[in-house]
């Protein structure tokens, strides 16, 4: 007889699926403060500069609304098609094409400034889309993984923009970047502030999803299917054109994370565009499965983790790679609490 017994669950208690978002965190938060214990700092110390200092001024509140809009739209492209049951993992891939798209666009159109962000917009959104149909597609047609493709992808696309920056796009400076956007090229800001039209266009795209997910026959058919997929063909859904159509939303919304991030924040396709928002996109969707409210919850604390990283990193001696410590603890304890959730973890006394 076996020491430890695991059994799937039939029903998972309603204490731990409400609570095990927050347990996550906390859990990933202590951890983080043993590693800095470790290094001989103060985790309240560095927590309050990272988590409160923030939102003491205005210029740090308007730092995690910025670095929360690209971390909401690229999680959104990952959690739409996790909840058909499939793993977008090229988040960063589909960013990459978005943005080179676009680059193209607002480097070679000479044409009126709304028409021009609004043609980068679609071409930032059909690379992507077409980025997310490739996985999509050889997962429908042959069931080919479509982790394993996206993450390919991502490898590919990121050397692509490497390619581009160094050669038909590279900028007169001489160095691996594009030109400067033009003005009319670039997303509008409100006023004095560093907020740009990409904050809107977030909370559209999350008020869209929760319509989606909740109010449209589409979004019930990918829940159906991301639930039981036998059951969900059986019941006469295209299971196929529901795999398809998922992952080139998702790559629709990469893609237009890659294009506001370039017309808003860095001004120019370069290296290091994306600082793997895909990859953090899908701890944020893991967070948030229960709902996009929860994933918009989830990309606001990511973002506070980031802007805080920036405090932190200014103020004190820690290095800021411990934010990435804590967002991989996070991922840890969030594979953790679903296999707690999805199992039933029995140990036998009398065997130990």
């Amino acid at each position: 007889m076996n020491p430890i017994e695991i059994t799937p669950r039939t029903e998972t208690p309603d204490w731990l699926a409400w609570s095990s978002p927050i347990l996550t965190i906390v859990a990933a938060l202590v951890a983080g403060a043993a590693f800095l214990l470790l290094l001989g700092h103060n985790p309240l110390w560095v927590y309050q500069i990272m988590f409160v200092q923030p939102f003491t001024s205005v210029s740090g509140i308007t730092n995690i609304i910025l670095e929360t809009v690209p971390l909401l739209i690229i999680s959104l492209a990952v959690y739409f098609p996790l909840k058909a049951g499939l793993w977008n993992i090229g988040g960063d891939g589909q960013f990459y094409l978005g943005a080179i798209a676009a680059t193209w666009i607002g480097l070679s159109w000479d044409v009126p400034g709304p028409v021009l962000i609004l043609s980068m917009m679609s071409a930032g959104m059909f690379a992507g889309a077409m980025w997310g149909l490739i996985p999509g597609y050889l997962r429908a047609k042959w069931g080919v993984n479509e982790i394993i493709v996206t993450l390919l992808m991502t490898l590919i696309g990121i050397q692509l923009n490497q390619y581009m920056i160094q050669g038909p796009l590279q900028g007169t400076g001489g160095y691996p970047a594009s030109d400067t956007l033009s003005a009319e090229a670039t997303l509008q800001t409100f006023g004095a502030t560093r907020l740009h039209l990409g904050v809107v266009i977030a909370l559209l795209l999350l008020a869209g999803m929760y319509v989606l997910i909740k109010r449209m026959t589409f979004g019930f058919q990918v829940s159906f299917v991301g639930a039981n997929p036998d059951a969900a063909q059986q019941s006469g859904i295209d299971t196929k054109k529901v795999i398809v159509y998922t992952m080139v939303l998702g790559g629709v919304l990469a893609g237009l994370a890659g294009m506001i991030q370039l017309a808003a924040d860095a001004g120019r396709l370069q290296a290091g565009l994306s600082p793997d928002y895909g990859f953090t996109a899908v701890a944020i969707a893991l967070l948030g499965m229960k709902g996009p409210l929860r994933v918009f919850l989830a990309s606001l604390f990511f973002g506070l983790l980031t802007a805080g990283a920036v405090s932190v990193a200014s103020t004190t001696p820690v290095d800021v790679s411990i934010i990435n410590i804590i967002q991989a603890l996070v991922i840890l304890f969030i594979l953790t609490t679903s296999f707690v959730k999805a199992n039933k973890v029995v140990i036998n006394k009398e065997v130990l």
